[in-house]
């Protein structure tokens, strides 16, 4: 959640597979992988890591990527594929 009446921004935090593999992307779709990229060409925050990198369990990265920098948790909405 933000004060600003219009955002203008996506944040996507993705969990993937331990076997994931980047370079076998489409270009379009890899876009999402670089942040950088990911945030001037589509204007998303996109945050990434492998199932074996997260700290804890995965509902535990999920909760700590949810807070804000307030302490307020903003909306998740969980895609699985």
């Amino acid at each position: 959640m933000t004060a600003k009446v219009e955002p203008n921004d996506v944040d996507i935090f993705m969990i993937m597979d331990d076997d994931f593999k980047v370079d076998v992307l489409s270009d379009d779709a890899r876009i999402l992988f670089q942040h950088d990229e990911a945030d001037s060409v589509l204007g998303v925050s996109a945050f990434w890591l492998r199932q074996e990198a997260v700290f804890g369990s995965e509902s535990d990265a999920i909760e700590f990527w949810q807070g804000t920098r307030t302490g307020v948790k903003r909306g998740i909405i969980e895609l699985i594929g």
